[in-house]
This record gives C-alpha cells, sequence and structure tokens, in this order.
C-alpha cells in the first residue's frame, strides 16, 4: 500500500535533521577519535563495523539545513550481523541522503571543504534512495510540514 509506504518514509524523515540530495564525493578512513582508537591493548571483536567517512557534496537542501555544501556521514562498511542494516556508501554514488546524528562519534570532528563539520549516520537501507526519488520526499516534508 503507497499509504504504508509514505509513513515509513514520513517517519524516517520527521527523525531527520538533514535530508539532502547529493553525490559521494570520497569514501575514507575516519581520523583516530572517530574510529574509536584509544590508547592502549586493541580490544579485537567480531562485531567491529569497521568505520567509513562519507563525504557527500550536497546538490539540493530538501530539509533543515547542512552545516555546508558537503556533509559528512559515518557508516560501518562490516556486513556483521550488527551492521548488515547499513547502506554501504561508495564514491560517485548519488542519492536522497535522510541523514540522522551521528551515533558513532559524535563528538569527533571530521574535515569538510576545509573545516570542520558535524556528522551524520544512515542507519537504515532507506535512509538512501535514488535521485529519482527527490519528487516523492520533497511532497511527503512538504505534507508533513502542514500537518505539524
Amino acid at each position: 500500500m503507497p499509504g504504508d509506504a509514505d509513513s515509513d518514509l514520513l517517519a524516517r524523515i520527521r527523525s531527520a535533521p538533514v535530508v539532502v540530495v547529493g553525490h559521494v564525493r570520497e569514501v575514507r578512513r575516519p581520523g583516530k577519535a572517530a574510529a574509536g582508537k584509544k590508547t592502549g591493548p586493541v580490544r579485537i571483536t567480531e562485531h567491529d563495523p569497521a568505520i567509513a567517512e562519507a563525504v557527500i557534496d550536497v546538490d539540493e537542501e530538501i530539509k533543515g539545513k547542512p552545516p555546508g555544501k558537503q556533509v559528512v556521514v559515518r557508516f560501518p562498511t562490516s556486513t556483521d550481523v550488527m551492521w548488515f542494516r547499513y547502506p554501504k556508501l561508495e564514491a560517485g554514488k548519488s542519492g536522497v541522503f535522510i541523514l540522522q546524528p551521528d551515533a558513532f562519534a559524535p563528538k569527533a570532528e571530521p574535515m569538510a571543504a576545509g573545516s570542520a563539520t558535524r556528522t551524520f549516520n544512515l542507519p537504515r537501507k532507506g535512509d538512501v534512495l535514488p535521485v529519482s526519488a527527490a519528487p516523492r520526499v520533497r511532497a511527503v516534508v512538504k505534507r508533513s510540514s502542514t500537518t505539524d
């Protein structure tokens, strides 16, 4: 049912501070603070998320105000059962990104466009949609702002 799909999309959009259309400029390893690197012995776990950072060039703001013309998204590259629901981003990928606050390292400041910026996560596969979904996302955002 389309209504169910829109209600799920609406819930994800409402919980997101920022929704943008853009493309992944690069995927890189995060700085030590963001990767959770600590001094002392290395703790090995089968659930290691293997965090990466994607720098996304913002082409259009749909909801909220991104911190600049680029946003940084931290995501687990691991396909472990704990992390498989997270989208795996690749350089060159375009889409609509429903950005949630960073839960991995919210206090670590990555660089984007030469300055420190706030970071985000995409915790569900539905948080990355094809660019062709932008009109639907805009319509859901508009409807939600008139019903709040």
